[in-house]
């Protein structure tokens, strides 16, 4: 009886190994999340350029995966390469509008194209991107008020 009982738990504890083991493989295999987090890592450590790398890769595997566009238009940021940030930003606005730190970022890189179509004299130009900024981050009233004033100034001088 000691034999038969020792083998049955023996077995079980096999097996408890094998799902156990099955499940945790499986669980750390999905390349997408790995690239993510790789990427994550090396921007954490400054490593702008690998971590544009892993991200992009990511957001090639998996093009609605919102995370990985965003991330990647982050790191573009950093990077000082608007316009293709604004590209996969607006991917992962897309994919996951309701996300605030997408809204605020995405609000704020067309708030900076507004700036630079002000300074240089393109009005209508920063009217859209105000515009623009508005839609994407509704919460920022200061962004409607400066575009509110803008229209206002218009109106009054003709």
């Amino acid at each position: 009886m000691f034999r038969k009982s020792s083998f049955i738990f023996k077995l079980l504890l096999f097996i408890c190994f094998a799902i156990f083991f099955n499940v945790h493989c499986f669980a750390q295999s999905d390349p997408v999340e790995s690239l993510i987090k790789t990427g994550q890592d090396h921007f954490n450590l400054f490593q702008y350029e690998k971590a544009l790398d892993n991200f992009k890769k990511a957001a090639d595997m998996a093009p609605k995966n919102w995370e990985a566009n965003f991330l990647a238009g982050k790191t573009l940021i950093k990077l000082r390469r608007l316009d293709e940030a604004e590209k996969y930003l607006s991917k992962a606005y897309s994919a996951n509008p309701m996300d605030v730190d997408l809204q605020k970022t995405l609000g704020a890189l067309y708030i900076n194209f507004a700036k630079t179509a002000q300074n240089n004299g393109q009005t209508s130009k920063k009217n859209e991107y105000q515009m623009k900024a508005c839609h994407v981050f509704p919460g920022a009233t200061k962004v409607w008020q400066t575009l509110f004033e803008s229209w206002t100034v218009k109106t009054i001088k003709k």
